[in-house]
């Protein structure tokens, strides 16, 4: 009886022991197998594009984790594509423009992510003519936020002729966040607007002057004086002409 006891004891033991052994094996695989998943990496693809649809080269991305541990900043490269890799996990992924932001975003990642960016980016065209008749070819530009009172942009040059059909203007087009901005044209004298951008627009400058743009003015008008002069000269002539006929009778 008392061997037989020992037996049994010795067989329970061993079963303990056993059960130890296989259950720290599999808590050393599980929390290996864990450990694996929380460094696993997954890639992530973004696409960032304006209001037209166009690229958006150099904007700043930023991805953060939910409590705004930085994970990755970068710019956007000419074809508007960040790509990088990030643990699975929550995410905050945002995009700035010209120090604002213009997209927001949640993402959980749980494997490869390719996403596009409606960036809130608009387009705003300068054109410049005088009198709206006369493109200004040359002007300087100069675009303040007025909630920030800072310079965003500016431009200073020769400024393009639209290749269309019809065109009395010389345009510029910037890229702008929405927002309140004064956009000033000085050449000769200078022509400032304010506007609300929260969408595509178009700003017209129908009264800056250049040199060029008041010669070829001139030109129009001698050409203009002319015309008339030619016209009155010739009806005079032709009066003449029928009354020495009506006297001729």
């Amino acid at each position: 009886m008392g061997s037989s006891k020992k037996h049994k004891e010795k067989v329970r033991i061993a079963t303990v022991l056993i059960f130890i052994a296989i259950t720290s094996n599999l808590t050393s695989a599980a929390c290996s197998y864990l450990g694996r998943i929380q460094d696993a990496k997954e890639e992530l693809q973004l696409l960032c594009i304006d209001a037209k649809g166009e690229y958006l080269e150099g904007a700043n991305v930023t991805i953060r984790k939910r409590g705004g541990a930085l994970v990755y900043s970068g710019l956007t490269n000419s074809t508007g594509w960040i790509s990088t890799s990030v643990p699975v996990g929550s995410y905050i992924v945002q995009v700035y423009w010209m120090g604002v932001v213009v997209f927001s975003k949640e993402l959980f990642v749980t494997g490869p992510v390719t996403m596009i960016a409606q960036c809130d980016v608009y387009h705003l065209t300068v054109a410049i003519n005088l009198l709206y008749l006369i493109p200004v070819r040359h002007a300087n530009i100069i675009i303040v936020n007025t909630t920030s009172q800072k310079v965003v942009d500016r431009y200073s040059g020769e400024i393009e002729i639209p290749y269309r059909f019809f065109s009395l203007s010389a345009e510029k087009t910037f890229r702008l966040p929405a927002g309140n901005y004064t956009i000033t044209v000085k050449m000769l004298n200078s022509q400032s607007q304010s506007l609300n951008l929260n969408g595509n627009k178009r700003l017209t400058f129908a009264y800056v002057a250049s040199l060029g743009s008041i010669f070829t003015l001139m030109c129009i008008l001698a050409a203009v004086i002319s015309c008339i002069g030619f016209l009155v000269t010739g009806r005079r002539k032709t009066g003449k002409s029928r009354n020495a006929n009506i006297l001729a009778i």
